[in-house]
């Protein structure tokens, strides 16, 4: 008996930093995911900014449409950028991932471009024929 009066402290200490460390390693994966929809949200817009920047109806509706894709408003994304205004060392990987997603994005866009500037050439070649 006294053996387990003397082990209970330790395995409460145990307990508790395998306790911390578990609760850390998932704030940690919901703060990345949260990142992640974020970036991922803020790099479609700024696409459909510059798609629909002659016809600034469409663009609303195109950012009410990818915000409610990723179960955000127009506030929750204000309400995170006011959060993360002042705490640069914690916007950097947010930037870096904007710019990620952006190249990815801007990559697509231009491969579609190029998809229908060639079915159109080639309807045109034979149409001529």
């Amino acid at each position: 008996m006294i053996w387990l009066k003397r082990l209970l402290p330790f395995a409460i200490i145990v307990a508790a930093v395998f306790g911390y460390r578990y609760y850390s390693e998932q704030k940690a994966v919901r703060d990345a995911e949260v990142q992640h929809r974020y970036a991922l949200a803020t790099a479609q817009v700024w696409v459909a900014s510059a798609k629909y920047r002659y016809d600034p109806e469409r663009f609303f509706q195109v950012r009410d449409s990818i915000l409610a894709s990723h179960s955000l408003t127009t506030a929750s994304m204000d309400s995170f950028a006011e959060v993360n205004k002042d705490q640069a060392e914690k916007l950097y990987p947010f930037s870096t991932l904007v710019n990620d997603y952006l190249d990815s994005l801007l990559d697509i866009e231009d491969s579609l471009l190029q998809a229908v500037t060639d079915s159109i050439r080639n309807a045109a070649t034979d149409s001529t024929r």
